[in-house]
C-alpha cells in the first residue's frame, strides 16, 4: 500500500509539473481589440511572407510578398478584425481565434504572431 501511495504522489506531481510548464510555454491569446499587427505564412508552413498592421485609428496596411495595399477598417469582434481593401472591395478577416486571414470568406494565410505594437 504504502508504494502504492508514493505511486500516486509521484504520478500527481509529475502530471502537475507538466501542466505548469505546458502553461508557461503556451502563448496568450490576444484579444482584437488589441491586435495592430499580424504576421503571417502561406498556409503549411511558418515561413513569414508578410503582415497586416494598423497604420493609423482604422487604417490597415499590408505588406505581402513585397506587395503594399491599404484596407479600412469595417469592424471587430471579440477575436477578428474585419477590413475591406480600398483598391478592389476585397474583404479581409484577421482572425486571432484561430490564427487565420480569410479573403472573401476563405482562408488564404496562417497567422504566426498577433501583437499590440506595431513593427
Amino acid at each position: 500500500m504504502k508504494n502504492f501511495n508514493k505511486y500516486l504522489v509521484g504520478l500527481s506531481l509529475t502530471i502537475l509539473l507538466s501542466l505548469k510548464q505546458e502553461k508557461l510555454f503556451a502563448q496568450a491569446k490576444l484579444e482584437a481589440e488589441f491586435i495592430q499587427l499580424a504576421i503571417i505564412a502561406n498556409t503549411g508552413t511558418n515561413d513569414s511572407i508578410g503582415h497586416f498592421e494598423e497604420e493609423t485609428v482604422g487604417v490597415w496596411k499590408s505588406y505581402v510578398n513585397k506587395k503594399m495595399r491599404e484596407y479600412k477598417e469595417v469592424s471587430r469582434d471579440l477575436w477578428s478584425i474585419y477590413l475591406t481593401a480600398t483598391d478592389n472591395g476585397e474583404s479581409v478577416a484577421i482572425d486571432a481565434w484561430q490564427m487565420w486571414v480569410k479573403i472573401n470568406g476563405e482562408i488564404k494565410y496562417k497567422i504566426t504572431r498577433v501583437s499590440d505594437d506595431v513593427i
